[in-house]
């Protein structure tokens, strides 16, 4: 029986631009966690601009550990965490019904990486009072969501091509 070997080794020209993909959206999710995504302003006088990762902070100063567990699991973990086992798939030698499950739990998983984005959207569009209150996004929030859209579209590439590497060593092995 032939040694395993990853992904990366077997189709390079496709694993490398997934792992490109990987590396920008870790980058578009650093700079969205930590720089600005929104400014509310209340009553002219009062502004304040939130992070996310100030927010989940907040959350946890707050005492609001239920919301510092939601928004931080579904913000900050779980993005990273399926950026590694994108990532792994791609690097680490195949076992055969090793890499499948992995694959079907990132795509489970990947839609709700999307909260952040649904919960500032459902902000501005909700908060916006006219002279009481006003809601400004700023580059963070662009930021995140383009991570979560790369690691949507990486999870796709990864098991489409995971499922055509498996298609093939079950051709050549027959």
């Amino acid at each position: 029986m032939p040694e395993p070997r990853a992904l990366i080794a077997e189709r390079p020209f496709q694993s490398v631009p997934i792992l490109l993909l990987l590396a920008a959206a870790a980058c578009a999710f650093a700079y969205g966690i930590t720089t600005p995504t929104l400014t509310l302003e209340k009553f002219v006088v009062v502004e304040k601009t939130y992070s996310i990762l100030n927010g989940v902070r907040g959350f946890w100063q707050n005492q609001q550990y239920f919301l510092f567990v939601v928004v931080g699991g579904f913000s900050l973990c779980l993005p990273v965490l399926k950026m590694i086992l994108l990532s792994a798939i791609l690097i680490l030698p195949r076992r055969p019904g090793v890499f499948a499950p992995l694959v079907d739990f990132v795509d489970r998983i990947g839609r709700w990486s999307m909260l952040d984005v649904f919960v500032v959207a459902t902000l501005v569009t909700t908060v916006q009072l006219g002279a009481l209150a006003k809601v400004t996004i700023h580059s963070g929030i662009y930021a995140f969501g383009a991570c979560v859209i790369a690691t949507l579209v990486g999870s796709t590439w990864t098991s489409a091509l995971l499922r055509d590497a498996n298609r093939r060593a079950l051709a050549a092995a027959a």
